[in-house]
Parts: C-alpha cells; sequence; structure tokens
C-alpha cells in the first residue's frame, strides 16, 4: 500500500525520532523555549501538521511554567535540565541522561523534566524506560499531549499496537481536531486491519488539513479495503493533486482501480510509483496480483518474488510462495502448450507444403 503500517511502509506516516524540550525557566532566563524537533520526514503538509502539533504543546507547558510557583530546590532541577537538553543536543546522550535523572530526583513531580528524560532514553534506544517516564509525564499533567503521544509510537514500534491506539486516543480527549493525532490513528488502525477505523480518523486527519496528502492517501487505502473502490478513487485522486509524485498514492490509485478490475490501468500506475520508489514491497504485490488476473503467470510470479525479497517478514510470505510455486507450474504448462502448438502448426504446414508438391508433380 502507500502509507500504511509496519509491513507495508505504505501509511507514510510521521516518526518522531527523539524531540528536545530546551527548556529556560523563569530564574534563569525570563521565558521558556521549547526547541529542536526532530522531523525525519519530508518537509511538506505533514511537518506542517507537526509542527503546528508541538507548537501547541510548547505553548501549554510555557503557560505552565509561567503561573507555576517554583522550589528553591527546582532551580537545580532546572540547571540539570538545562545543561542535560544542551548535551542532548550535541549527541551526548549519555551525559543528558545523568543529568535529567537528577533533575527527576530533585523534581519528581514536574511532567516535564520527566517528558525531557523519556525523550533521552528513548534516543539510548531504552524504549521501556522512556515509556515509564512518558507515562508519568501524563499522570502528572494529562493534557501534556506530546507526552502520551510518544508513549503511543513507543508502544507501537515495540509491537504493541493496541496500547498505541489507547494512549493517542486518550490524547485526543484533549486535542480532538488534532489532524496529526487523527492520522497516526487511522496508521495503527490500518496496522490492525480495522479499516473501518482507518478510515474514519483518516478522513478526520484529511477534513481537519485540506493540504493533507498522506491523509488523503490513507483515507484513499482504507475506502478500498473496504470494498469502496469508486471513494478510494476520488481519494487518491486528491492525493495525487497535492502531491503528484508520491509512489504511496499511485500505488494506492491502482489498487482502487485494481478492486475496480481495471487491471491494465491499475499496472500503469504501478509501473509509475516503481519509478519513483522501487523499494516498496507491497507495489509488486499488487503487481502481481493483476498480472495474475490477465493470466500473465510470469510476470506475476516476479512480481511477487520480489515482494517477498523487499518484505521478508510479510505476513502472507507461505502464502505468497505457494502461489509462486503454482504459477511457475501454470508457467511451464502453458509453455508446453505453445511448443506443442507450434509444433502441430510447423506439422500442418509441412504437410500443406507436401501436397503441394505432389499436385506439382
Amino acid at each position: 500500500m502507500a502509507p500504511f503500517p509496519s509491513t507495508t511502509d505504505k501509511f507514510s506516516r510521521k516518526v518522531l525520532s527523539w524531540a528536545m524540550l530546551l527548556l529556560f525557566f523563569p530564574a534563569v532566563v525570563a521565558v521558556n523555549q521549547l526547541f529542536l524537533w526532530a522531523f525525519p520526514v519530508k518537509q511538506d503538509a505533514l511537518s506542517s501538521v507537526a509542527t503546528e502539533f508541538f507548537a501547541s504543546q510548547q505553548n501549554l507547558i510555557q503557560g505552565a511554567y509561567v503561573y507555576q510557583p517554583r522550589q528553591p530546590k527546582d532551580l537545580f532541577a532546572t540547571y540539570y535540565i538545562t545543561l542535560g537538553t544542551q548535551m542532548a543536543s550535541r549527541g551526548q546522550m549519555l551525559a543528558a541522561e545523568d543529568l535529567l535523572n537528577k533533575a527527576v530526583e530533585l523534581a519528581p513531580k514536574d511532567a516535564v523534566v520527566h517528558l525531557n528524560y523519556g525523550l533521552v532514553l528513548e534516543a539510548l534506544e531504552r524504549d521501556s524506560a522512556a515509556i515509564e517516564s512518558y507515562e508519568k509525564a501524563a499522570e502528572l499533567m494529562p493534557e501534556l499531549v506530546i507526552a502520551q503521544y510518544n508513549a503511543g509510537l513507543l508502544y507501537d514500534k515495540m509491537g504493541k499496537t493496541d496500547k498505541g491506539i489507547d494512549r493517542i486516543q486518550s490524547a485526543l480527549k484533549y486535542e480532538p481536531d488534532s489532524p496529526f493525532l487523527n492520522y497516526d490513528l487511522g496508521v495503527m488502525f490500518a496496522k490492525k486491519h480495522d479499516f473501518a477505523n482507518s478510515a474514519l480518523y483518516s478522513q478526520r486527519a484529511a477534513e481537519a488539513h485540506e493540504d493533507f496528502a498522506e491523509a488523503y492517501n490513507n483515507y484513499a487505502y482504507a475506502l478500498a479495503h473496504l470494498g469502496k473502490h469508486e471513494e478510494a478513487l476520488a481519494m487518491a485522486e486528491k492525493s495525487l493533486a497535492l502531491k503528484p509524485d508520491s509512489a504511496a498514492s499511485l500505488d494506492t490509485r491502482g489498487f482502487a482501480l485494481q478492486g475496480m478490475q481495471k487491471y491494465e490501468e491499475a499496472i500503469e500506475d504501478y509501473n509509475k510509483a516503481l519509478k519513483i520508489d522501487p523499494a516498496i514491497g507491497e507495489i509488486y504485490l499488487h503487481l502481481g496480483q493483476c498480472c495474475e488476473a490477465l493470466d500473465n503467470y510470469k510476470k506475476a510470479y516476479r512480481a511477487y518474488e520480489i515482494y517477498l525479497n523487499l518484505t521478508p517478514d510479510a505476513l502472507d510470505k507461505v502464502q505468497t510462495e505457494r502461489k509462486i510455486s503454482k504459477l511457475k507450474k501454470l508457467t511451464r504448462k502453458k509453455n508446453r502448450t505453445k511448443k506443442n502448438n507450434d509444433s502441430k502448426k510447423e506439422d500442418a504446414d509441412n504437410q500443406e507444403s507436401d501436397d503441394h508438391d505432389k499436385l506439382s508433380s
């Protein structure tokens, strides 16, 4: 598919590798600052949606620290947070971990301290410990949606997608119209093959941000899985209008056309998509399905083989391997039949030539 879950990598989802909150409290500097969000994705509507989301969290944290009374020991916590986040921004994660751990000891009820600590732990790939810090931050300050969001992404990364969904749904209570949160929920439900909910949340994300090509694409893909191929085609066209060079959206449009049994048109879209990004395994799966429907067994099994090479952990691996074996047999049978037919035709032509010679003599 073209942006979806991990096995297909179809949902071009925004994954926050780590985001560093650099906080300067009133006793140190007059204004709090919140910086260094890492975006490992293309700078487009998706990153714009993410930026809006993070900005809202920045404002929330600034408000909390403007009005929250500070104790003397909090100044030391502030000092450790400032140094810790600076170390993290330079890539010195172990030093940052030590400093932020001290900040947690001094300010155990400070949600933002736990959030920062979680970000550093996540950067160190200590995911379980990072989740604990995010959960603590969310417990202390439920409206700090970024903590619940980060926990949700990590749960999903660890294969606990149900918990990830639960966490982001909890965050959505505080920002129900967030295209960013709705988008990721759509992604996670697709991973669970719950395409009804995937369509619901993807639609909300698309409606909340009219330039959100990825959300339209994911909505289209979910609709196609629900058998609503014409609606899916319309949404895929919207996605392509916003991002015409998207391999993901071309694949989704092809998938909608495939569902309408317009195999030749679908193949055209799949080939265009592969020219843009030949590393999306699921495009080869869809291409193989269309070729198989058109009785082009050789192209079908070759496409399936590439799909498995690109997606070695595919859930349908055994099924696809059996299909490849079957198609190879059908190809050999087809070749033998063609060879026999060609041989018979040659014999018939030779016999006709002999008869003509006899008549001429």
